[in-house]
């Protein structure tokens, strides 16, 4: 078997080594077939791998150099001039400049002919993989470990259009510059209350800034959005138990799912939230102020309903004077 592990070593050493590939030619049987590590390496024929092979001398040319460390042979005879050749290589692989070093190691199983001289009539070459751990028939490990990462990118994925959907949502029921609802979600929101409280609970609260086109005219727009997002924060701050929305242009809403019983109470608390207004250190600058207009529901009132009288309460504030609130039906407060 001397002859067949000597034989093996003249062609491992002649292709890595010395990029000798006139070898192929020279000892390959013409019907011989050769299996690579590639996913495209299958060649039933020495045409179709005399073919790849002259490739593959003309991008290795220059590029890379191969060091053989250690090789194995384990030969045996499996018939009348036919052996089998098992082999373990282990080869260095290293740019011409040295700096890009690698090992590899390679499984080769040959079988080849003796007749005067030596062809090859197969070629198996394979690699180990390194996730495939001692004992385990196939990659276990690894098919966890994928399994896993799988799992981990689905979960981030999840969480990323949750996120989204959460930003759309709120960018859909908000109004980007106050940050308070808009007008479509308020009143969705609203009538769907009203369709399921007591006929008499519900306050309806419209706010209108006073002379807010003055302002704009003289200070420009975008003094003007920080008027509005100030007096946003402000009805947030004085209505906290309403829902509140920017109902469009210098409007406001805020709705109560109360009943209100003690209406002077009620105007108290309006009179001080507007006082508030007044003295907020921002909004006194440009001397801002907001009339109102109140509706308590009565009847089982709708939305309609409460938003004409309560927008009908505020335009009469606005006429007698500004910088006040009405209550719809009642004398100005």
């Amino acid at each position: 078997m001397n002859g067949v592990s000597e034989f093996c070593r003249y062609l491992v050493h002649e292709y890595l080594e010395n990029c000798n590939y006139d070898i192929f030619e020279k000892h390959m049987a013409p019907t011989a077939s050769v299996i690579g590590t590639g996913g495209t390496e299958f060649f039933p024929s020495l045409k179709e791998f005399s073919q790849a092979i002259k490739n593959e001398e003309k991008v290795r040319a220059g590029l890379v150099r191969f060091t053989v460390q250690k090789e194995e042979i384990w030969p045996q005879k499996i018939g009348e001039a036919l052996y089998l050749a098992i082999m373990r290589i282990v080869v260095r692989e290293a740019s011409p400049d040295g700096r890009i070093v690698c090992e590899m190691e390679f499984r080769v199983s040959m079988i080849l002919e003796y007749k005067n001289e030596w062809k090859v009539l197969h070629v198996h070459q394979s690699s180990p993989d390194p996730n495939q751990a001692p004992g385990e028939f196939f990659p276990n490990g690894m098919i966890g470990s994928m399994n896993q990462q799988l799992k981990e990118l689905v979960e981030k994925q999840t969480h990323a259009l949750r996120e989204m959907n959460e930003k759309l949502q709120y960018a859909v029921e908000h109004d980007y510059l106050t940050g308070l609802y808009n007008r479509a979600h308020f009143e969705a929101v609203v009538t769907s209350i009203l369709r399921s409280c007591p006929r008499n609970q519900g306050v309806f609260l419209m706010l209108d800034v006073d002379d807010f086109k003055l302002c704009n005219d003289k200070y420009g727009h975008l003094l003007g959005d920080k008027v509005l997002s100030a007096i946003g924060k402000w009805m947030e701050r004085e209505f906290s138990d309403g829902i509140i929305a920017h109902y469009g242009g210098d409007e406001f809403t805020v709705f109560f799912d109360k009943e209100v019983k003690d209406i002077g109470r009620f105007s108290q608390r309006m009179e001080k939230a507007l006082r508030a207004l007044r003295q907020d250190p921002f909004l006194k600058i440009y001397g801002t102020t907001v009339s109102a207009g109140i509706a308590f529901r009565k009847d089982e009132q709708m939305f309609e309903e409460l938003y004409r009288y309560a927008d009908q309460a505020l335009y009469e504030a606005k006429e007698k004077g500004k910088n006040s609130f009405l209550i719809a039906g009642e004398i100005e407060k």
